[in-house]
């Protein structure tokens, strides 16, 4: 991994994660927006998380198939899968408290 780390530098300076989070984020929004407003504030936290983490197996597929000589691509998406779980758990913990509050109005 030290090894590595003047690779992942200039990874990181390319602008690839920046765009692949900035990505992630819209989905989200996106994702919550077209599962509509109801009763069930959960489809729409469905939708967002949903949205958010789809297409991560379709990338490393394409990556590894069509890009196979060039490996910085893999670990792009590596680390904007990574980057993106993490998202999506603090994304899920914020939309939790949402629920948390709803369900003691109701109580």
């Amino acid at each position: 991994m030290i090894g590595e780390l003047e690779g992942l530098l200039e990874i990181l300076g390319q602008g690839a994660i920046l765009a692949s989070v900035l990505f992630i984020l819209v989905l989200c929004i996106l994702g919550y927006f077209i599962a509509g407003k109801s009763d069930k504030d959960h489809l729409q936290d469905l939708g967002a998380l949903g949205s958010g983490q789809r297409n991560t197996a379709a990338c490393m597929i394409i990556a590894s198939s069509n890009f196979s000589d060039i490996p910085e691509v893999l670990l792009i998406i590596t680390i904007a899968n990574t980057l993106g779980i993490i998202m999506l758990v603090y994304i899920a913990k914020y939309l939790s408290k949402d629920n948390e509050e709803s369900n003691t109005e109701t109580a």
